[in-house]
């Protein structure tokens, strides 16, 4: 499909839809979101040559020489967000980074994952499992503990409107509950393919902080378990040994040196958890470096695997 017909479809799709403003959406290296607002009527400039910003300020795209990089979305992700407006409403595509020549940038993370996912080749699919604590001005909303109902459990409405907003969404949440402790809640999606992974656990970052902020509500404390298959069982082992014996390393590698006491990697018949914590994990990095222990892992290094201006910043971290 041509960007032209693309643009054109979509814009279509928004009139129809009533959107007057689409998000554009990526994330720096180290998976914080970022966004820019267009209108449809810049649609076609988007989908073609992408739209300008300012790499400077972006941690992880400047690399003092020009800073002029372009945003070019992808219509395969358009998607409405339920939490905005019913009326003149909003929609969000991810996008990739890219260069002036149209070249992606080296840190484009979306980029890096979609390499990675092609030597995969649909061996490995991928589910996520969301843990956070709900308070209100600094205190947990309940006192209830693990499956606890109402009335203790009074996190359950955040819960629902979450699995039924990212199922509009076109993500599948599979079960919901409250967990170990104080306001403690974590809900579970099912499998899918690399990519629609990584944006599905952007997607849950969102919408969990737009729902929760609009009961005056924050989730604090975001862990993120990271559930890997095969696609083939017959070839579940052979997958499975190099993600274990590398999976101290990719911990961590994306906890960049902040304090975090993850547990063991878990087993199951054809499947493995890893446990990460999102707030300092570029969900799209993070699948990268599991999908390179899986295929490759004699060879399996971060810094084989990754732009050095990534490996420079996340070591600075570390090192901070």
């Amino acid at each position: 499909m041509s960007h032209a017909i693309a643009a054109h479809d979509i814009r279509r799709y928004c009139e129809d839809e009533d959107i007057r403003f689409i998000r554009l959406a990526f994330c720096d290296i180290f998976g914080r979101q970022k966004n820019i607002s267009i209108m449809p009527r810049a649609l076609e400039r988007a989908v073609g040559c992408g739209i300008a910003i300012d790499g400077s300020a972006v941690k992880g795209f400047s690399d003092g020489i020009r800073s002029d990089l372009f945003l070019r979305p992808d219509p395969d992700t358009l998607t409405i967000l339920p939490w905005r407006p019913e009326q003149q409403r909003v929609a969000r595509m991810y996008c990739s980074v890219i260069r002036p020549d149209g070249s992606f940038h080296e840190c484009d993370s979306r980029n890096i994952l979609a390499k990675a996912a092609e030597t995969a080749g649909g061996r490995l699919l991928f589910g996520h499992e969301h843990e956070f604590r709900l308070t209100r001005e600094g205190v947990p909303c309940d006192e209830a503990d693990y499956l606890d109902v109402q009335p203790l459990d009074q996190c359950s409405d955040v819960r629902r409107q979450m699995c039924l907003t990212l199922e509009q969404m076109g993500m599948l949440p599979e079960s919901s509950h409250h967990g170990c402790g104080a306001g403690h809640c974590r809900i579970s999606f099912g499998d899918t393919l690399p990519m629609d992974t990584a944006n599905g656990i952007m997607t849950f970052g969102t919408a969990l902080g737009s729902i929760t902020a609009a009961d005056s509500l924050r989730a604090e404390h975001h862990e993120l378990r990271i559930n890997i298959s095969a696609a083939r069982a017959e070839q579940a082992d052979d997958l499975f040994a190099g993600i274990t014996a590398h999976s101290d390393e990719i911990t961590r590698f994306l906890s960049r040196g902040k304090d975090f006491d993850a547990d063991d990697l878990r087993e199951g018949e054809n499947r493995l958890s890893l446990r990460l914590p999102t707030e300092n994990t570029n969900p799209y990095i993070a699948l990268a470096l599991i999908i390179g222990a899986a295929i490759d892992p004699k060879n399996w290094s971060a810094e084989g695997l990754l732009p050095e201006r990534i490996i420079e910043l996340y070591s600075q971290q570390d090192q901070a």
